[in-house]
């Protein structure tokens, strides 16, 4: 299909008129809202919030304080936007003694993909004068909105043999309006990682494993997690192989396609570069794989914090906890029909959920497929169709608001 017929072909031309409309009403919705009221800081909803959430100094984070775009930067955007105009090894945004050696920058616990294509996209924009916080912030919010319309055009592709065009662009709709959502056009690897693993996906399902794999691999140096794409990949190939229908030869040779996510994973993880995100992970930011002890611990103290009604905290841990109930349902509802969409997707809730202290699982679960896919298909009913949306559509406005007073919201 060439570029004329893609627009010209009515469920995907509606899906690019739905994203611009919701890029345009999010950011516009982010800059009015700070016009409207002030939100008391700081932030007291977590033990560690009220010292990340003050007015930041403009020495120390220009890459927070920067006016143009601001209310699409907070927390983590920090470092993508100092690695995509500075480098890793800028000093700004801190670095973490270690005991013997070096000290590591902070820079080196994220990923290259999304920041280094910022840094890309922002050459063509240095036209218009601005400085470099200002030209890297819009070309951070185009690369990630450019990755949310390439997943929902996926997510259409996945699940339209199923439930037909309508359940298509249900499914991209559900993705924009999902509570977090509006993640996917801040700067942040949401949208950049969805785009990448989403198509990766829908490629497998049309047994174009060599562009899949291709894709799978940038996700990986988009985000770790996308090494679980590996899956799906070895279900397409298994699958391609006893269906018999290309040469034995070929298939074998798709083989190394398979593994080449896992090896691109590991060229990173056993590098010194690896090295670093590891000891930044464990001892800064406090996350280490399969940390089971610290997980129970947080879990059961997250969940007496909700039994106890402390209300701000208790309501962030209540949406934690029902991201986590929520991700597990949908990969139970889509099981059967996508049995590799629904295991990777349990994957991408596992690992993240067993690695330290409850957080964020309300923006991980973006990256579940399976969510999405099982909420297009409950979506036929129009009971369930209106009342999801009114809720998400109302909730994600919410936390757009925390994030653009840059309060923490996942």
């Amino acid at each position: 299909m060439n570029l004329r017929q893609f627009f010209s072909h009515p469920p995907l031309r509606s899906i690019v008129l739905l994203w611009l409309a919701w890029l345009v009403i999010l950011i516009s919705f982010q800059t009015l809202v700070l016009q409207r009221f002030e939100i008391r800081r700081p932030d007291r909803v977590l033990e560690w919030t009220p010292g990340d959430t003050g007015r930041h100094d403009s020495a120390q984070e220009p890459s927070l304080t920067e006016p143009f775009l601001n209310t699409q930067v907070s927390m983590d955007s920090e470092y993508y936007l100092s690695i995509a105009t500075v480098g890793y090894d800028d000093p700004l945004p801190g670095e973490m003694e270690r005991p013997r050696g070096e000290p590591i920058k902070l820079n080196y616990a994220f990923f290259p993909a999304y920041p280094y294509l910022m840094r890309a996209v922002s050459i063509p924009l240095s036209i218009f004068g601005l400085n470099q916080i200002a030209t890297a912030t819009p070309a951070g919010v185009l690369v990630s909105a450019l990755g949310a319309l390439a997943a929902m055009v996926a997510l259409y592709d996945l699940c339209r043999k199923e439930l037909g065009d309508a359940g298509g662009l249900r499914a991209g709709f559900y993705l924009l309006i999902f509570p977090t959502g509006f993640f996917l056009a801040q700067l942040y690897t949401e949208g950049l990682f969805l785009g990448f693993s989403f198509v990766a996906l829908a490629l497998m399902r049309r047994k174009h494993l060599i562009w899949a794999s291709i894709l799978a691999v940038i996700a990986v140096y988009t985000r770790a997690i996308g090494v679980a794409l590996v899956i799906p990949l070895a279900y397409a190939w298994f699958q391609q192989w006893r269906a018999g229908e290309q040469p034995r030869g070929r298939v074998l040779l798709n083989l190394a396609f398979v593994i080449l996510p896992l090896a691109a994973y590991a060229l990173w993880r056993f590098s010194a570069w690896g090295e670093m995100f590891t000891l930044l992970e464990e001892n800064y930011f406090g996350r280490k794989l399969f940390w089971l002890d610290v997980t129970w611990q947080s879990l059961t103290n997250a969940w007496s914090i909700v039994l106890a009604g402390k209300f701000q905290t208790s309501l962030y841990y209540g949406l934690e906890f029902g991201a986590i109930g929520l991700g597990i349902a949908a990969c139970v509802l889509t099981a059967r029909r996508y049995p590799e969409i629904a295991f990777y997707s349990f994957i991408v809730l596992l690992i993240p959920l067993t690695s330290g202290y409850l957080q964020s699982n309300q923006r991980y679960v973006l990256a579940m497929p399976a969510l999405f896919l099982a909420l297009a298909r409950l979506g036929k009913n129009v009971v369930f169709d209106r009342v999801w949306s009114l809720l998400s559509i109302l909730w994600v406005g919410f936390l757009a608001m925390l994030f653009s007073f840059d309060f923490w919201t996942a």
